[in-house]
């Protein structure tokens, strides 16, 4: 760290400064990058190209109050700050910044009323202590994402589920998940659960989900079970699983 320059560094920054630069930059900066455009060309094989339509893009963006979607990934961003109205805002992507503290996540929350949809994954979020917790709630999402967040104990997993106690979609992808907790403590409402990419080999894990009464869709892809096995039953009984 010594050897690099101080200015070679990006700073840290807030949601609210990253929301300024990325949606209300001013007019004379570009939008489209010049060395991207060549690219594009030489890729089509299209020695004449031209960007269009993003005059009004730039409008459309630059009007927060109607925004629905934020999307700002691989950002330097720790901290909330004083966020602009955000009245229509659903969704918030924020993949791959450096919010280390779900207080932070929390002063987030708060400032969108109407936000539904939050993605943290790839960051490494400390989880709060048993006080903090009580007072972290997202009672507004319905969907929270947070693949590759180095979640690997399934009591962590269900903490976070906690926070949010109207969630409806929860994403746990690629993360170090292998056992599952036999309790429903956190995920009474989820409806979509995804667990793709994890290290989950026994079948027996999986069944312990059997008791979430709102489940509808299990996602499990690219883990390890080498078999599914379903309790034995007469063939004219019904599993209640």
């Amino acid at each position: 760290g010594s050897l690099i320059r101080a200015e070679k560094i990006d700073k840290f920054e807030s949601l609210e400064q990253a929301i300024q630069e990325r949606y209300l930059a001013p007019e004379c900066q570009s939008y489209v990058n010049d060395e991207l455009l060549m690219e594009a060309r030489d890729a089509l094989s299209a020695p004449f190209m031209k960007v269009v339509g993003m005059d009004k893009l730039r409008e459309r963006q630059s009007n927060l109050k109607f925004t629905e979607d934020i999307t700002i990934c691989h950002s330097t961003i720790n901290q909330a700050g004083k966020l602009p109205a955000l009245d229509s805002l659903r969704s918030l992507c924020l993949q791959s910044s450096c919010i280390s503290n779900w207080k932070v996540v929390k002063e987030i929350v708060q400032q969108i009323p109407s936000l539904r949809s939050l993605d943290l994954s790839y960051n490494r979020l400390h989880l709060p202590t048993i006080e903090d917790e009580a007072e972290i709630k997202f009672d507004n999402l319905e969907s929270l994402i947070v693949n590759s967040c180095g979640l690997s104990n399934w009591n962590e997993v269900l903490m976070i589920a906690r926070m949010c106690p109207n969630l409806r979609e929860f994403s746990v992808k690629q993360n170090e998940i292998k056992t599952i907790k036999d309790t429903s403590e956190g995920l009474e409402s989820v409806e979509t659960l995804i667990l793709s990419e994890n290290s989950i080999s026994d079948f027996v894990e999986v069944l312990k989900l059997s008791n979430l009464s709102m489940l509808k869709e299990l996602l499990l892809n690219n883990n390890q079970l080498k078999s599914v096995a379903l309790p034995h039953c007469d063939y004219t009984d019904r599993l209640k699983i």
